[in-house]
Parts: C-alpha cells; structure tokens; sequence
C-alpha cells in the first residue's frame, strides 16, 4: 500500500471516530441528567410518602408520571447513542478490511447509515424529555 493511499485510508477511518466522540459526549451529559432526574424522583417520592394534603398528593403523582416517562426517554437516547458509536467504530473497522482484504464496501455504508439513524433517535427521544420536562415545570407551579 503506497503511502498516499494509507493517509487517505486513515483519514477515512477518522471521520466515523469523530462522530464517536460527538455521540459519547451526548451521551456523558444525558447520563448526568438521567442521574440527576432519577434522584428527584426519589425525592418526590418520599415526599408523597408523607403527605396529608390531597391537592399537592395528585400534583406529585402527575409529576411523578412524567418524570418517569422523562426517564424512559432518556435511557432510549442514552442506548441508541451507545449503539450509534458501536456502528460508527465497527464502519471504521471494516473500512479498513476494505482497503486491506477487499471487503465489500457496502457493509461501511450500511454501519456509518445504521449510526446516523441511531444518533437520529437519541436526539428524537431528547427533543421529548426536554419538552417534557417543560410540562413538569408547568404542572409544578399550578398551585
């Protein structure tokens, strides 16, 4: 393999990693935000525990609701941007296997689509949590 082909090969094989590092940088603030809303959950809760009024009682189990669908959505977007980077570095594997071994060149385009669509559903279910967490914040200040 001559030297300018081995550079081209390597320059490719980074394009997929930066999109790993953009989807592992997601997912690191995701996973602080699923941490952090776990824990209001478990506030709320104990809360509700010891609650005597009926109106704020039907406000926690409303918010209680939509914090747990709030978690869903984040644990959806914290798996798929997983899967996004596992596609993507497994797109900069096999093009290497295609340069050196004569793989065929559509296994790449079916992992670096198959990482798109997965970073497309993480950023999909955070685009819910976060209108979500605006009707929590409407919800909470009803009384």
């Amino acid at each position: 393999m001559v030297a300018d082909e081995l550079a081209g090969l390597i320059r490719s094989m980074l394009s997929p990693v930066v999109m790993v590092a953009g989807a592992a940088t997601m997912s690191w603030g995701l996973q602080i935000a699923q941490s952090s809303l776990i824990s209001r959950i478990r506030l709320l809760t104990d809360e509700r525990l010891g609650l005597i009024d009926a109106v704020r009682a039907t406000n926690l189990e409303r918010q209680l609701r939509s914090l747990t669908q709030r978690a869903r959505y984040l644990r959806n977007a914290v798996t798929s941007l997983f899967a996004a980077v596992l596609a993507l570095l497994l797109c900069s594997a096999t093009l290497a296997g295609t340069a050196l071994w004569d793989w065929p060149a559509w296994i790449c385009s079916v992992l670096f689509t198959g990482g798109l669509l997965f970073i497309s559903f993480a950023v999909t279910n955070t685009l819910l949590d976060v209108w979500l967490a605006y009707r929590i914040v409407l919800i909470d200040t009803e009384i």
